[in-house]
């Protein structure tokens, strides 16, 4: 099964949860407040990874009801 990534956003900045959060799966963590460029960054590259797992191309369409798909 093809794993789903999650990003921690999160004001917790305790080095043990995060360690937690990213022993337990999550595939990247950004404490609040964050640049919003940056988060971008890593969302993008979030997706790409994924889609590189799943062996599937990478295609966006513009959101419909609000929501992206890929």
């Amino acid at each position: 099964m093809a794993k789903l990534p999650v990003m921690m956003l999160t004001g917790e900045r305790n080095p043990a949860t995060v360690m937690e959060a990213m022993t337990g799966g999550a595939s990247d963590y950004m404490v609040k407040s964050f640049n919003l460029d940056t988060l971008l960054e890593r969302l993008s590259r979030l997706v790409k990874s994924s889609a590189m797992v799943w062996g599937q191309p990478l295609v966006a369409t513009a959101p419909t009801s609000g929501t992206w798909e890929l």
